[in-house]
């Protein structure tokens, strides 16, 4: 017994690109800062240590407190 299994080859990459390829995407601007850093990965867990980095020695702000990382990951948006 064979069993066949069919995609529909539109629907398919749709759906991988969007799972795949899509990127997480920040910009220190959408929180309100005249900057110009943006910073994008697959992962808004690959991208959240870069940004404290950049808040830390761009804005001096040592440590980012709970509420402060939920403002940052507010303004992940998500790319193609």
């Amino acid at each position: 017994m064979h069993v066949i299994i069919r995609f529909h080859t539109t629907s398919f990459l749709t759906y991988f690109k969007s799972v795949i390829m899509a990127k997480v995407h920040y910009r220190c601007s959408d929180l309100g800062y005249q900057c110009s850093f943006e910073y994008d990965g697959p992962k808004p867990e690959d991208i959240l240590p870069r940004i404290k980095m950049h808040m830390k020695y761009a804005h001096q702000i040592q440590e980012l407190s709970p509420e402060e990382i939920e403002k940052v990951k507010s303004k992940f948006r998500t790319v193609e």
